[in-house]
């Protein structure tokens, strides 16, 4: 078992996060504001993160609900990841939540394969079928 730490960076949103022994750029995606068009999007993330859980310490999961999303930084633009996961071997595991019929783009898809490529970290779309919590409170 290794010691953790729950890390929060207030005023600096850009830092820097060990990936095995490689280090990564991140960025706090996600400052609390959830917009209307994405209260559902938001919703399945909470959902998922809330899976996470049960099976990962809270220390080892970035996560939009947390406020702690990762903003990975490709060639192809800024990667957006909804939930990741440190797994035991130091290795991060990238998760996209899709809702209902919202669809994995070819550029996601492109950023991803480059952080396959360059990092090792492999992607997971996961579809959910969650009501919006705005309109169906």
């Amino acid at each position: 078992m290794q010691r953790t730490y729950d890390l929060t960076v207030s005023r600096i949103h850009t830092y820097y996060v060990l990936a095995g022994a490689t280090p990564v750029l991140v960025h706090n995606s996600n400052c609390g504001i959830r917009p209307h068009d994405k209260a559902r999007g938001a919703a399945g993330v909470d959902e998922m993160t809330e899976t996470f859980e049960k099976f990962y310490n809270k220390s080892d999961i970035y996560s939009e609900s947390y406020g702690n999303g990762l903003d990975l930084w490709t060639p192809y633009g800024r990667r957006q990841m909804d939930i990741a996961v440190r797994n035991s071997d130091g290795n991060i595991h990238l998760y996209e939540v899709k809702v209902n019929k919202s669809n994995y783009t070819r550029g996601q898809r492109r950023k991803d394969e480059w952080l396959a490529k360059t990092y090792g970290f492999e992607t997971s779309v996961v579809q959910r079928g969650t009501e919006c919590p705005i309109c169906n409170p």
